[in-house]
This record gives structure tokens, C-alpha cells and sequence, in this order.
């Protein structure tokens, strides 16, 4: 089968036999992975989840279980059409993946399978993120890299319930592009006087509250303009560099810094807590939670796939596909 497997000098492309599923997995048949900032992070040696090499790259996925392990979950899957999270060993960038059972996601019959292969990521996280922040309530709040696929997730959930939230950005025209989708605030660290509207804008509405996914000087930029007792969540670190943030701010105004990881969130939500929230995100994948596609590429092609997400890092998400035309026919067959 195709796959892009990770071996100590980089990734690449390769031929291996088809995986067999042990107790508890299943053999899922792939539709489509996407290409995620982590997934960057992990082919760049730079990430939290280290894997012995060489190991088949790709987080998520979406496609069809088409054979199974030992166990009872397992056998009930078989033929199910399921979102997928890989396991501890490889990933998802193949024609085929052996997963943990418990990290498969049965999809409702509507859900689009191109969709469904990025709803563990970006979609899951944005709504487990947006009701951390709004705490269930209209409670305003700013959220950085607001024009990312993620970033106008949460935009969207915002402008629905009509919480008055800041959606920081790069460029004034990604602002623009916010404003047109509705909403309320957009604001450009481009600007010369941002630090100074955003500092006013969350004096005004009260904030107190700020996502960062960027790290490096924005979180300390974030964390100044919140009123006092404030607390800037950070949950990447697009910039590569680590935050940096007045001390002052912690000491006298007590404001504080925090990490967010998806991987705390299971460990901390209950199995019927995260099936609801995962159910109710599929819901929502043709519409607020939906992401815009830039391309679909077969595996074999990943290469030209990474040079275009290195010139340019926006414009809807990159999926790779199993080949040209379909996977390989045969479960036992390279």
C-alpha cells in the first residue's frame, strides 16, 4: 500500500505491506487525512508525541473499518463509516491504518467524508475551546490567529449565539474578512495602534479572558490587555518561540498564563462528555464548524503538498487522499 512514513532523515514516500489489526484495533480503509500544524510539528522532530521511527506519519482521518481485532467494539465497527485518531504507532497518511477502536468515531450517514477527515482536530478543539471561554454563557472573549481554519470556527460560534468577542489577526485585510462574516470586533496586530484598541476594547467589555494558539510576544500582548484577573489559554505555538510576558502583569495585577491540550480534555471528560461533544461538532461540519478545502493530493504526491502549505500557510486545508484513483484492492497486498 501507499504511505508516508517519517525515518530519521525525513518523510517519505513508500510502498509497505497492508497493516493487521490486533485485540482492540481496527483496520481502517483511509478516505482522506488532512495535513495539520501538528503533524508539521511532528515530521520537524518538534512535537509532544514522539514515536520510534520509522513510523507512518498523520494524526486523523476519516474512512471505512474493514476489519477488526479482537473484541466486542472492534466487531461492531466493521463496515462503519468512522472519523480516526491514530494510535501510538502508525498513523493515518496510508491507504490503510490499524487504530484503537475507542479512537474511531462512528459518523452519521450525512456527515461528508472529506469533512469528517479533520473533525478530531480543528472542529472538536474549536468547540471544546469556544465553551471554555464563553463558559456557557454570552461571556465576551479574545481569541488570536482568528483567521485560521480554527480561528473562523470559532468565529462563526461566536457570531451565532452573538457574543461580542475580539478576533486578533495579522493583516488588516483578515480583519476585514472577519468583519464580513459577522463579526463584531476584528482587530490587526498590523496596526500601530493595536495593543491600544485591544487594551480599550477589553476595558470596555470587561475581558478577562484570551486563546492564544501563537505563543512567543503575542501572549504577553494578550495578557496586558485583559483587566485584571485575566487569563490568556494557550494551546499552540505557531510563532516556535516560547511566551513571553510582563511580570508585572502576574504579580500586581494578578493575571495569570495557562496550557490547553486536547489530550488533557479526554483525559479529564467523561466518555459520554466527549461523545456528546463530538456528536454535536459532527452536526455542525456543514456549517459553522465546516472547513474550507484548498486541495486534495494524492500520498505519493505529499511532497508538493508540504511546499504548498510552506508558501502559504492559509487558504483552506490540504487533504491527502490514497492515490490517484482508489486504494490498493486487496487487505494483504503492498
Amino acid at each position: 500500500m501507499h504511505a508516508v512514513r517519517l525515518h530519521p532523515d525525513g518523510p517519505r514516500h513508500e510502498q509497505i505491506p497492508i497493516p493487521a489489526p490486533g485485540p482492540g484495533q481496527v483496520l481502517v480503509r483511509m478516505h482522506a487525512s488532512p495535513i495539520n500544524p501538528n503533524d508539521l510539528l511532528f515530521l520537524g522532530g518538534d512535537y509532544e508525541v514522539v514515536k520510534p521511527l520509522p513510523v507512518v506519519a498523520g494524526f486523523e482521518g476519516s474512512g471505512v473499518v474493514v476489519g477488526a481485532g479482537q473484541g466486542l467494539l472492534p466487531r461492531l465497527l466493521v463496515g462503519r463509516r468512522v472519523a480516526v485518531v491514530a494510535g501510538p504507532g502508525d498513523g493515518t497518511w496510508a491507504e490503510y491504518t490499524c487504530a484503537p477502536a475507542d479512537g474511531c468515531v462512528p459518523l452519521r450517514t450525512r456527515v461528508d467524508l472529506d469533512q469528517a477527515a479533520m473533525l478530531l482536530t480543528n472542529p472538536l478543539t474549536a468547540q471544546v475551546l469556544y465553551a471554555k471561554a464563553t463558559r456557557g454563557r454570552r461571556r465576551p472573549f479574545v481569541q488570536n490567529a482568528a483567521a485560521g481554519s480554527l480561528g473562523r470556527m470559532i468565529t462563526r460560534l461566536a457570531v451565532r449565539d452573538g457574543v461580542p468577542a475580539v478576533h486578533v489577526v495579522r493583516r488588516p485585510a483578515e480583519a476585514e474578512s472577519l468583519l464580513a462574516l459577522g463579526a463584531e470586533h476584528a482587530l490587526a496586530t498590523q496596526d500601530p495602534d493595536f495593543d491600544t484598541t485591544l487594551a480599550e476594547t477589553c476595558t470596555r467589555l470587561g475581558i478577562d479572558y484570551a486563546l492564544d494558539p501563537v505563543a512567543g510576544d503575542d501572549t504577553g500582548r494578550l495578557l496586558a490587555a485583559l483587566v485584571p484577573g485575566g487569563t490568556v489559554v494557550v494551546y499552540g505555538k505557531l510563532s516556535g518561540r516560547p511566551c513571553v510576558v510582563d511580570g508585572d502583569d502576574l504579580i500586581f495585577r494578578n493575571k495569570r498564563v495557562e496550557g490547553f491540550t486536547m489530550y488533557t480534555w479526554v483525559a479529564e471528560t467523561s466518555k459520554l462528555g466527549q461523545l456528546r461533544m463530538v456528536f454535536t461538532a459532527q452536526g455542525a461540519l456543514d456549517g459553522d464548524l465546516g472547513s474550507e478545502i484548498r486541495a486534495r493530493i494524492p500520498l505519493a504526491r505529499f511532497e508538493e503538498a508540504l511546499a504548498s502549505l510552506r508558501a502559504e500557510s492559509g487558504g483552506g486545508k490540504i487533504l491527502l487522499v490514497p492515490t490517484e484513483n482508489e486504494v490498493s484492492s486487496e487487505p494483504g497486498a503492498p
